[in-house]
This record gives C-alpha cells, structure tokens and sequence, in this order.
C-alpha cells in the first residue's frame, strides 16, 4: 500500500491540477493511508465525501493537456481502487447504489462480480489514460492494462485480438528495450489463448471457432518470444517466455493466465 500511495502522489504532482482541487483529493488519499491500516469491519454506508473529492478532481483534469490528464485519471484510478472496500463503494446498500452512479457518470465503471458475490471497479479511466496519452503515464497505463486484462474485462470472453492489438500500440510507441520485448511477449501469450481454445480449455467458447487458427498461432508465437527474447533474456517475464518457448517447440502447450476471462454473468 505505501508504494501506491507513493505512486499516487507522484500522479498528483505530474498532474499539476489547481491547489484548490488538490486538496480534497489529497485529503482522501491521507484517508486512504489511515484506512489501510485499521483493522475496521468494511462500512455498510458510502462515503459521499470521498465520492465528491473525484467529482471534483475529474472535472478539474477535463481540460488539462493529454498527459497531464492521463495522470489525473490513473492518480483517480489508484485512489478508487485503494478505496472502494475502505470508503463503502462496493457496500450493498441504497447509499453505495448512489455512489456507484455518480461515478458512473464520471466514468468509472463499477461491475458486479457473480463469481465473488463482490463488486468490482473495472479500471475504466487508466484505460482512457492508456487511450489519450502516448507518453510515459499513458504507456505505463497500458502496460498495466496488457498485464492485468481481466481486471478490466471481467465479464469474461475472448480478448486475444484486442489484447493483440494493445500490444503492438506500445510496440509503435517509445519505449525502453525490455518494455518493448514484454510486448512481443505478450502477443505470443495471446497466441497461446488461441492455441488452449482450439482445445476446448474454456466451457463458454465453441473450440471450432478456434481450431483452424491453432497452426498460425503456434507459428506467431514461437516468432514473438524469439522476438522478445532476443532483446530481453534476463528479466522474470523473460525466464518465463523462454520456458514457454520450448514447451512449444516439443509440441506442448503452456497453461498461462491471458486474455481469456471467466464469465462472470
């Protein structure tokens, strides 16, 4: 948690929004701060200061050039994730229904996870962030965004192309060497979702639509770890692209969390 709110403060200052809108949202981060660290049962009510703080900063960051409101929304991203449990957002009550729909209005996506029986912020403005921003902030939102699909997609599906797609947005933008291989590595990963659903791996998706594209698949993987692996063959996500490489190459196929979500409806 004191890495997040690091983070967030970080966020906060690359924004650059006016003191007078800062403050309230800062004010809840110390909340948060506090919150996270008290053994305290989970509120049954929402806390609609913590929801007028967003409201506030969001319509403060609206004008702001593209990078600076990229961070405004992840710094808001982080806040409202942290926050959601601790201030009475995801609570089941008329005062949590009522939260939920202003920050809806603002954005934010707050999804009901069947599963869980648990309500579930969908991550919704670091997407936007990723979308509007192709400098720093908005690139590290969408590495987030590529390493934590589910988190944003969770009703569930195939999100292979879309994944794919994202993956080759960061490889068009400037970014460090191991960044760049993490791309190629992730487009191979996406092939192996292709790979496991032409074998029936997920009950919600017919394995037909999937076996005519498992030979290409196989081929686009082995292409991007190589790929990736020729630029980075040291860090963890490297380790384990290589380790899924040679299962691969004997004929396997590597069992790996992608792009391919639980329904949850």
């Amino acid at each position: 948690m004191d890495g997040r709110l690091r983070d967030i403060r970080a966020l906060v200052a690359m924004a650059g929004v006016d003191s007078s809108h800062a403050a309230p949202f800062l004010a809840q981060l110390d909340r948060l701060a506090v919150e996270a660290y008290a053994d305290r049962t989970p509120p049954k009510e929402a806390d609609m200061t913590f929801v007028s703080a967003l409201e506030q900063w969001i319509a403060a960051a609206h004008p702001l050039p593209d990078g600076q409101r990229a961070a405004s929304l992840l710094a808001a991203d982080q806040l409202l994730e942290g926050g959601l449990g601790h201030f009475g957002i995801a609570a089941h009550s008329p005062s949590a229904d009522s939260a939920q729909k202003r920050l809806a209005a603002l954005g934010a996506e707050i999804f009901y996870n069947d599963a869980d029986a648990d309500w579930l912020y969908t991550h919704t403005w670091l997407v936007e962030a990723a979308r509007i921003d192709k400098g720093a902030v908005g690139t590290r939102a969408l590495v987030w965004k590529l390493q934590h699909w589910c988190d944003v997609a969770p009703g569930g599906g195939d999100h292979t192309d879309e994944a794919v797609a994202d993956a080759r947005d960061l490889l068009n933008r400037d970014v460090n060497p191991e960044t760049r291989a993490l791309a190629h590595f992730l487009i191979g990963d996406a092939q192996l979702d292709i790979i496991l659903l032409a074998h029936g791996t997920d009950l919600f998706t017919d394995s037909t639509l999937y076996r005519g594209r498992e030979a290409e698949a196989r081929r686009m993987a082995v292409q991007e770890y190589h790929t990736g692996l020729a630029i980075d063959s040291i860090s963890a996500a490297a380790r384990a692209r290589s380790q899924y490489l040679r299962e691969l190459l004997a004929g396997g196929t590597p069992e790996v969390p992608g792009f391919v979500c639980w329904r949850t409806e």
